[in-house]
């Protein structure tokens, strides 16, 4: 069931890059792959290069089945193709008697011909790049899948994560893009403030953003998700309770890295940041401590490293 309910929602999402395949082909190799997946990312296999090998194995099979149905789709519509040109030239062949109007006829055919090549090419070049779309996006939204749901091994994640983004072209981007936009929309949602389930993933989530990218030295995209400004507007709008964890989950993974630690300006911006919500009045005991044990974590004193970083 909950396979069946990712594939339409996966195919609502990409639906608009479908080109090629009916509808209905193209929603059911995506039902296909994604049950696949799932079945394959929670199995009970624990070496990611096995796990590797058989969504090499799966993706051959994926291309395999796209490619067959794109046969399919290209005969119907080459004898279609073949009919009406049959036609254009039995009436050519009426209006046109005399052998100067055949050469100019014959003529006009050969450009046909490499136009009708050109245009096989570039189709058939649109549809592995639409298949590879496809594929990528199936196996993000399933590795996400994975590891929010509980119980999740994160550290074999992002060594498959690592592993996926090698091997196939494409997926970091993604993946990531994904990702961000999942935390945009759970950050946003009005049910996370009062859900603990929710409250929960959101700082999982947090901590596999952080892990994927600060960890590994790799910027947050800020056009997904600016932490600096979704700090500020939770102040505003009463959300704290649900953004704060969210923002030191993820910048736990500074801890890791050689790149963002002080004085690292996108760094400091947002460790002053969530030093302004702690010497907020009134604000609940659990946010505070949260945002100590990043500081200590992190190995900041910010009554000293922070007001230096503003000098």
């Amino acid at each position: 069931d909950t396979s069946k309910d990712t594939s339409n929602g996966n195919t609502t999402c990409i639906g608009e890059q479908v080109d090629g395949l009916s509808s209905s082909s193209y929603h059911r190799q995506q039902r296909w792959l994604i049950s696949r997946l799932l079945d394959l990312l929670h199995s009970d296999i624990q070496s990611v290069e096995s796990i590797v090998q058989q969504l090499i194995g799966l993706e051959a099979a994926f291309f395999k089945a796209e490619a067959a149905e794109t046969v399919d789709v290209s005969l119907e519509e080459k004898e279609h193709d073949e009919g009406e040109q049959q036609q254009h030239e039995k009436k050519q062949h009426e209006k046109k008697r005399n052998h100067q109007h055949q050469h100019h006829a014959s003529e006009s055919r050969g450009q046909g011909d490499g136009t009708d090549a050109a245009k096989v090419k570039e189709r058939r070049h649109s549809e592995q790049q639409r298949q590879r779309h496809a594929w990528c996006d199936a196996l993000s939204r399933c590795l996400v899948m994975k590891v929010l749901s509980p119980p999740s091994n994160l550290l074999l994640c992002r060594s498959l994560e690592r592993a996926c983004s090698a091997q196939f072209a494409g997926f970091r981007k993604r993946h990531m893009r994904l990702s961000l936009a999942c935390a945009k929309v759970l950050l946003e949602m009005e049910p996370t403030l009062t859900d603990s389930v929710a409250l929960s993933v959101l700082s999982h989530l947090g901590s596999w953003l952080g892990a994927v990218t600060l960890a590994i030295d790799k910027p947050l995209w800020l056009r997904f998700l600016d932490l600096k400004g979704t700090l500020l507007a939770a102040k505003k709008s009463g959300r704290l309770i649900a953004v704060v964890p969210f923002a030191v989950e993820t910048l736990s993974g500074c801890c890791e890295s050689k790149v963002f630690r002080l004085p690292n300006p996108w760094l400091s911006a947002v460790l002053r940041c969530l030093q302004d919500i702690r010497l907020t009045p009134g604000l609940p005991e659990q946010l505070s401590f949260c945002i100590d044990t990043l500081f200590r974590r992190l190995r900041v004193d910010p009554r000293k490293d922070l007001e230096r970083q503003c000098l």
